[in-house]
């Protein structure tokens, strides 16, 4: 990049991100900020250390200070739209064992004997959503859905804790949709008119040979989707940027060829897919309702935004549909497994106690 962008050279990285945006916006396009990861690195699993809105090296205050801090940078950029305030929270699990896991709306130290914490990714959503408008008080803010950006299922009873309704309007639910998620449209796709809904990740590397691929564009083209293509680079790692693996990682899913490794050629059966899939519908509204005025609070939206939702408060809350039932019996089943494999050692220093004392 500096040896083609000369420019550049002896800049700060923040002021090369600048450059970035601007450059993008000049183009006419629009830019989404992405809370990616908190280290360099491609994304993602359960021991990456980068699932949730914290890490052992940053705190929550300093994912909130960053998200204050870029949307108060770009806010005179109208062509920065919005910002996803953290990409695919997912369980963490630490050295050790334990896991933390995040869920929506709930948070209990209750299960921490058996080596899981619960933490609430609806509160933390909040608090970051408020923090986006500290810095920009009409930045929309996009969520993402939690296990990987893949269920929403809990949003519809529990929505962001914020103190004005109002703000809703600025709130947009993001999910991503891969061949390896199955049935996960299900969680995402009801349509009950509550609030937008983008698939910001979507992608494969195949066409004919992947029933997944083409009934998911018959049916992003069928309801009129929003959605991003993931990625257009062709290289999840660049030559030369990890020690360890010189000459990089290509990214098959790339919209630029990954057998050139370069942005000069396209894969021409996804860029004309994502074209015909971009078709105006005509179902699309003539005219768009603009949402009333309203004058962002912040005192009073961090105080609602930091309220606990206890686990009482969330059972009555949650609509018990088939696949509520199925997400919180996968839980139970996981914290069962975690009692039979304590309850399976105890047994077994017990019964080398007494064979030692015995002895």
């Amino acid at each position: 990049m500096l040896r083609a962008n000369p420019e550049l050279q002896g800049l700060s990285a923040m002021e090369v991100f600048d450059r970035c945006v601007d450059a993008i916006t000049n183009q006419g396009l629009l830019v989404i900020l992405n809370h990616h990861m908190f280290d360099a690195a491609w994304c993602c699993d359960t021991i990456d250390g980068n699932g949730l809105w914290f890490t052992d090296k940053y705190s929550t205050d300093d994912w909130l200070n960053g998200l204050t801090f870029l949307a108060e940078r770009y806010k005179d950029n109208p062509r920065v739209v919005a910002f996803d305030i953290r990409n695919e929270p997912r369980p963490w699990v630490k050295e050790g064992g334990t896991s933390i896991l995040p869920w929506w709306g709930l948070e209990t130290s209750i299960l921490n004997l058996f080596g899981y914490q619960v933490v609430d990714w609806r509160r933390a959503a909040s608090r970051g959503a408020v923090a986006v408008w500290k810095g920009n008080p009409v930045a929309n803010v996009v969520i993402e859905g939690n296990w990987f950006a893949s269920n929403l299922a809990h949003v519809t009873d529990l929505p962001l804790m914020l103190a004005q309704g109002c703000l809703q309007s600025r709130v947009v639910y993001s999910l991503h949709e891969y061949s390896w998620y199955s049935t996960a449209y299900l969680l995402w796709s009801q349509r009950d008119d509550i609030a937008p809904v983008w698939v910001s990740e979507f992608g494969d590397m195949r066409r004919g040979a992947s029933k997944w691929y083409n009934n998911t564009m018959r049916f992003f083209k069928a309801t009129d989707a929003s959605w991003f293509w993931w990625p257009l680079d062709p290289q999840k790692v660049p030559q030369g940027f990890d020690p360890e693996n010189p000459d990089g990682q290509l990214d098959v899913f790339g919209l630029f060829n990954p057998r050139s490794r370069d942005y000069r050629s396209v894969v021409g059966w996804k860029l004309q897919d994502l074209v015909d899939l971009q078709a105006p519908s005509p179902d699309a509204p003539a005219r768009v309702s603009v949402p009333p005025q309203c004058t962002f609070d912040p005192r009073a939206n961090e105080e609602a935004a930091n309220r606990a939702t206890g686990g009482l408060e969330f059972l009555l809350s949650i609509h018990w549909t088939v696949y509520m039932a199925l997400t919180t019996a996968i839980f139970v089943l996981l914290v069962l497994l975690r009692c039979i494999a304590l309850c399976s050692c105890c047994l077994c220093v017990r019964t080398a106690w007494l064979g030692f004392t015995s002895g």
